[in-house]
């Protein structure tokens, strides 16, 4: 969703007075007479140029009319919102509407994932970093000395009294086998603000111990990128989907049928993201009631019990697709899925659910 409000473009009333005088107020009311056609083909006019065109090659104007059916689907559904005494024709502005046009790509990006899968871009002269080469100064006086057994680096260079908080968290928590503050790292991840491009560097790197093996039997952890932000803006909207993109690009979802069920979709995303977020847990254990670690194979077994998945998404699934929704809810008509347009229904059908069905005995 793009919401236009006064901080975003500004004030929507100005009063002019003079030291003697009547005082003018000058507002934006003649906005409110463009025609929504007008501000339809516009946008779409823009989206064609700025993100459907090749460098020094003429518009692909045969995209024209796709193109406008999807604008007028997220003009139409809601994501395009006015607060504060702002207008829809402001979306128009030029760098609003490379911000439109950049959301209504980003969606359409979405829907052809298994057919065009996102890729990493490493660099070529650098394509693996280390800690071990990590030197730089700083004047910052919020530092946090880090245990040697946990980190290469000595000191974590805080943004923040919450950043100091994760370390010491990170640090007393017995799944975390090393972390990093992402400062003089080159970790970092290019997206676009509006027409700016811009690059996003995650806060940290941590390694995780989630019960993975290679085929070798050797220990794989799990390398989890960690942002701590407090406010969302929109830039962080956008690093926000820039990430989830990453993340959708799960083996086991890419693997999905074009014609699975929902009730299939769901159940995969769910695993693949309850291997990702569960690194610790309580209160689980075996047939004999004795506590039992965090492996993927528990983790799936887990969710097929049905009151425990229904749990797991209501709390933690629906909240990640929510927020990605404020990014990139729209999918093109003749791709959508029937869970995309229940998703803004509520908490309550955001998130397809299994069918009730026995508890196995043999499940933790």
């Amino acid at each position: 969703m793009l919401e236009l409000t006064p901080q975003l473009l500004g004030p929507s009333v100005n009063t002019n007075q003079g030291i003697i005088g009547e005082g003018v107020d000058l507002t934006l009311a003649h906005l409110a007479d463009m025609r929504s056609s007008t501000i339809l083909f516009r946008l779409a006019q823009h989206l064609l140029y700025k993100k459907y065109r090749d460098p020094g090659d003429e518009p692909k104007l045969h995209l024209f009319g796709q193109l406008k059916r999807v604008t007028r689907q997220w003009i139409d559904g809601g994501y395009l919102k006015c607060t504060g005494g702002t207008y829809p024709a402001q979306v128009l502005y030029h760098g609003i509407a490379d911000m439109a046009a950049e959301r209504i790509k980003a969606a359409i990006t979405e829907t052809l994932q298994g057919e065009r899968p996102v890729k990493a871009i490493l660099d070529a002269y650098n394509p693996t970093g280390s800690t071990a080469f990590v030197n730089f100064t700083t004047s910052k006086e919020l530092r946090w000395q880090t245990a040697p057994n946990r980190s290469h680096v000595k000191w974590v260079v805080c943004d923040s009294e919450w950043e100091a908080e994760f370390a010491r968290v990170a640090e007393s928590h017995p799944r975390v086998l090393s972390y990093v503050k992402n400062q003089g790292l080159g970790l970092e991840v290019p997206y676009l603000m509006g027409s700016t491009p811009r690059k996003y560097l995650p806060d940290f790197i941590v390694q995780i111990d989630d019960g993975c093996i290679t085929v070798e039997g050797q220990p794989d952890p799990l390398n989890l990128i960690v942002e701590v932000k407090g406010y969302r803006g929109e830039d962080a909207k956008d690093k926000a989907n820039t990430m989830m993109v990453a993340t959708r690009s799960d083996p086991a979802v890419q693997a999905l049928d074009a014609d699975a069920s929902n009730d299939s979709r769901a159940a995969v995303f769910a695993a693949a993201f309850a291997r990702r977020a569960i690194i610790d847990w309580e209160g689980v254990g075996d047939e004999s009631s004795t506590a039992i670690a965090v492996s993927p194979e528990r983790i799936d077994a887990l969710l097929s019990l049905w009151p425990i998945f229904e749990a797991f998404n209501l709390q933690n699934v629906s909240r990640g697709m929510l927020l990605d929704a404020e990014k990139t809810p729209l999918r093109p008509r003749r791709l959508a899925l029937k869970r995309g347009r229940q998703l803004l229904r509520g908490l309550q059908n955001a998130v397809p659910r299994l069918p009730r069905q026995a508890e196995p005995a043999d499940q933790p």
